[in-house]
C-alpha cells in the first residue's frame, strides 16, 4: 500500500530574502494557479518576474523557475511533481520502505530581475 504524502511549504518573503515563513496551504496545491500564489504571498507587484520552486525529500530534489505569466508551465510543473512523487512511492514499495508518510519540503521564492 502506498504511503501518504505530506508537503511542507515555506515561502521566502521579499524584499528581505532573509525571512522564510512556513505557509499553511488552504485547499489543494493542484487547484492553485500561479496568480493565486502571487497574490497570496503578496508578490504580485511589477518587480516580481516569476517564482522559483524547490521540491525536496530523501529521494528527489526538483528545482524549477516559472515566469509569472506562465500558467501552462505552472500546470506542467504540478503534473511533473505528481508523477515524480508517485515514482518515489513505487520505489519505496519495491525497497520495502515503511513509515507513516513521505514528507516533501517545498520552498517557494519570488524572483525579480
Amino acid at each position: 500500500m502506498a504511503r501518504p504524502v505530506k508537503f511542507i511549504y515555506r515561502v521566502v518573503l521579499l524584499p528581505t530574502r532573509r525571512v522564510i515563513k512556513r505557509w499553511e496551504l488552504r485547499g489543494n496545491f493542484k487547484d492553485k494557479t500561479l496568480i493565486d500564489l502571487l497574490k497570496e504571498f503578496l508578490l504580485d507587484d511589477d518587480k516580481i518576474e516569476g517564482l522559483a520552486f524547490i521540491f525536496e525529500n530523501s529521494y528527489m530534489r526538483l528545482v524549477e523557475y516559472i515566469p509569472k505569466d506562465d500558467e501552462d508551465g505552472f500546470e506542467s510543473m504540478k503534473r511533473f511533481v505528481g508523477k515524480r512523487v508517485k515514482k518515489v512511492l513505487q520505489l519505496q514499495v519495491c525497497e520495502g520502505v515503511e513509515g507513516p508518510r513521505l514528507v516533501t519540503d517545498v520552498l517557494i521564492e519570488g524572483k525579480s530581475g
